[in-house]
């Protein structure tokens, strides 16, 4: 592929770093993609367990999820596609609960039967609303507390935010929440009922090597352990910082997190107090991840929400309850993971005390498991992993466009009201990448000059 001589950097090797570098080099750009770490994929990295592709955080992808569904059709990997329907519970009071459909939610027994019916009525609402707009301002709880009832709101949604958000639940915006079941609510597949689930066979390895092997085709250079120290501009030529060399570039798209930006920009001239006040207004919680495969097949459900507020964690997935165990040579394979704050003891104890107290936890739920039949675990810690969507979030939204010339910034703080995940990580790097290429061709037009203002 013939190169355009115009110079292109993008930093951080996640599903929006790279599907950017992919459509900048579809038009021929000079590509260098840029990741601090060994591996490529973000929280959608991967590994292995019983020597089978296994992403180190739970993913998922619903049928509503077009652009990247979009993207696997792109790569030719349509077959690898594989549409399962879901199940779900929710662990209350030590118990397990069926909690997939609007029968489910009748049997659940911690709720009066007038609750049961609220709360029903009050998610069918949400599952039709198509107006977010109006609760993005209203906290979720208290709008829960309002139209679903003091007990739904305590029973169901405060454990249920408290865990997702820890000490933050009070503020997260009724509209993030209303993007959870407005979502999950559509999506559906013909010829099977209920919530249906996507899952790529060989796991999201597949498309993301997929993806590394166009940008070598296409001649992207693809640098890991990368150690970026600084990113700003000369004039309106942004450059990077790496190791001891400066590197001029005509355009970098930082796909990186907002506290890891507002580290490498802290010494540019070009950032305002006032857009660094922006830049870190948006709080991140860290997340702690464990898998593990054993030979006993534990619950009957995929999805666990644990809406008890003594639980040590908030999600346990039965994975080979969505995926075949025989995708995983015959083991059952488990996600247990929590969401804290980067100073919390979960991320300070040692792997093997989190396992033993996660491991006594799940023998209160499920008393028939057996540590005996654990074969393999996994463990992994996420630093920014989720942000805060509180009541004032739309006024934290930084644009894409920073006011370092020719510098781009790209993460999850900007998707909203839906939550983080790798189709909107997929959008944002299609549209990132478009912003880019538009002050290319505009530097194209005046003969490689700029103007600044």
């Amino acid at each position: 592929m013939r190169k355009n001589a115009k110079q292109v950097a993008v930093i951080g090797a996640g599903f929006t770093g790279l599907v950017a570098a992919y459509r900048l080099s579809q038009m021929s750009y000079d590509v260098t993609l840029f990741e601090k770490g060994k591996t490529l994929g973000g929280l959608a990295s991967g590994t292995k367990i019983n020597g089978c592709n296994i992403e180190r955080a739970y993913h998922h992808w619903f049928t509503t999820d077009t652009d990247i569904l979009s993207l696997v059709e792109e790569l030719r990997l349509a077959d690898i596609l594989k549409y399962r329907k879901s199940s779900t519970a929710l662990c209350t009071g030590g118990k397990v609960y069926p909690f997939t459909g609007a029968l489910d939610l009748l049997r659940y027994k911690p709720l009066s039967f007038f609750s049961r019916l609220r709360a029903g009525f009050v998610v069918m609402y949400l599952r039709f609303e198509k107006n977010w707009r109006p609760l993005s301002k209203v906290a979720a709880l208290r709008w829960m507390e309002r139209f679903s009832g003091r007990q739904v709101t305590e029973v169901l949604w405060r454990p249920l935010l408290q865990a997702k958000f820890h000490n933050f639940y009070a503020s997260i915006s009724m509209a993030w929440l209303w993007a959870r079941i407005h979502i999950r609510a559509r999506s559906r597949a013909k010829g099977i009922s209920g919530e249906v689930l996507v899952y790529p066979k060989g796991g999201f390895a597949v498309v993301s090597d997929a993806l590394c092997g166009k940008l070598r085709e296409n001649g992207v250079k693809i640098v890991t352990e990368a150690n970026i120290k600084k990113i700003d501009a000369n004039f309106s030529m942004p450059y990077l910082v790496v190791g001891d060399d400066r590197q001029d570039f005509d355009a970098i798209i930082a796909a990186i997190p907002s506290p890891a930006f507002n580290f490498l920009t802290q010494d540019s001239v070009n950032i305002s107090a006032s857009y660094r006040t922006k830049l870190s207004s948006v709080p991140y919680l860290s997340a702690v991840c464990a898998i593990f495969s054993s030979t006993q097949d534990i619950g009957e459900h995929y999805w666990h929400s644990v809406n008890d507020t003594e639980a040590p964690f908030l999600v346990f997935i039965n994975h080979t309850k969505l995926v075949p165990k025989e995708d995983y040579g015959g083991v059952c394979v488990y996600y247990m993971a929590a969401y804290v704050p980067e100073a919390h003891r979960l991320m300070k104890l040692s792997e093997e005390d989190v396992w033993k107290e996660w491991f006594a936890y799940l023998e209160k739920l499920f008393p028939q498991f057996d540590q005996n039949n654990v074969v393999e675990k996994i463990f992994s810690r996420f630093k920014n992993a989720q942000h805060i969507v509180d009541t004032k979030y739309e006024e934290k939204i930084l644009p894409y466009e920073t006011p370092i010339p020719g510098v781009y910034i790209s993460n999850f703080t900007q998707i909203f009201p839906e939550d983080r995940g790798t189709n909107y990580a997929v959008r944002e790097g299609n549209v990132v990448a478009k912003l880019a290429a538009k002050r290319l061709e505009f530097s194209n037009s005046l003969g490689g000059f700029e103007i600044k203002n």
